[in-house]
């Protein structure tokens, strides 16, 4: 065995960091080089205001801005996106026959225009859209039905969801006493021209 020669292990290859930085630097044969991608907040800032419009099977469009927003917020955002918040009077018809923009809506409150209501309790609509007694002779279904809370504040609105509307025997929510520093989960509007 005397006359076996060692090997010695092979000296590692070393680069310099230039030559490294340099290599890196340039692109990859294999995958092109893509553009630089916006920051994520950047796109968040691009969103803040655009709503989503909703068209409902009545060909009715709502808008609706995913954006928490007390009541002169959201008054605020829906003018200086050409937009106006819907009277109960527009909008308890449209939901209670377009079941597209009711599903659109369900489970949220927002605010809609007016402010202050006398009347309180459980209430359907006449054709104007107006709130009128239901009648012992009447039965009408859950999807009909709206609770009604008296105040003088800002008017807001809030759509069920089934299970929870089957279960108490109204749909909808037209409140007048929450305060308008109360932050609603969404904006909702119609254009300012338009009339339902």
């Amino acid at each position: 065995m005397q006359g076996m020669m060692q090997l010695k292990p092979p000296k590692p290859y070393t680069i310099s960091q230039a030559a490294l930085d340099a290599i890196l630097a340039e692109p990859s044969p294999i995958e092109p080089r893509r553009p630089p991608q916006p920051e994520p907040q950047a796109v968040q800032q691009a969103d803040k205001n655009d709503f989503r419009q909703v068209r409902g099977a009545t060909g009715k469009t709502l808008h609706i801005l995913e954006k928490r927003a007390n009541h002169p917020e959201s008054l605020k955002l829906l003018s200086e996106a050409g937009l106006r918040p819907m009277t109960y009077q527009e909008i308890l018809p449209l939901l209670m026959e377009d079941e597209q923009l009711k599903n659109a809506l369900k489970e949220r409150w927002f605010w809609i225009a007016g402010q202050g209501m006398k009347k309180e309790g459980v209430f359907t609509i006449n054709e104007k859209g107006e709130l009128r007694d239901i009648t012992k002779e009447e039965n009408p279904s859950a999807e009909q039905n709206v609770r009604v809370w008296s105040g003088n504040q800002p008017l807001s609105f809030f759509v069920y969801s089934d299970y929870y509307a089957a279960y108490v025997g109204k749909c909808f929510d037209l409140d007048a006493s929450l305060r308008p520093q109360y932050v609603a989960p969404v904006v909702v509007g119609v254009p300012s021209l338009a009339r339902g």
